[in-house]
């Protein structure tokens, strides 16, 4: 199921539409839960971490709504997060917390 998942996943967080964009990150975390460690990489930085530099202010505030759900989701039942998911997951939240201080 994750080889079908993944690829609409992918064309949702690009499409021309902002809602689409915003709804597909509120599916995220469920996404990264029921994927392979290296799928839940794979997503995080080519897709969920472009969204972070979205023209749409909408999509960057879903993106940052959604990151605390999907760094838990990342972690494997037990498990600190791993460094391979941790870096994305930082390097997005600075991304974010620059484009909000910018923005003031």
């Amino acid at each position: 199921m994750e080889e079908e998942l993944a690829p609409i996943y992918r064309g949702m967080v690009v499409d021309e539409g902002e809602s689409v964009r915003v709804n597909a990150l509120k599916q995220t975390a469920l996404l990264c839960k029921n994927a392979e460690l290296a799928t839940r990489a794979l997503l995080l930085k080519e897709c969920f971490t472009s969204c972070t530099r979205d023209k749409s202010w909408r999509v960057r505030i879903a993106a940052a709504e959604s990151l605390p759900a999907v760094a838990e989701a990342c972690k494997d039942a037990g498990s600190p997060l791993s460094d391979e998911l941790r870096g994305p997951l930082e390097a997005m939240y600075t991304a974010l917390s620059r484009k909000c201080l910018g923005s003031v």
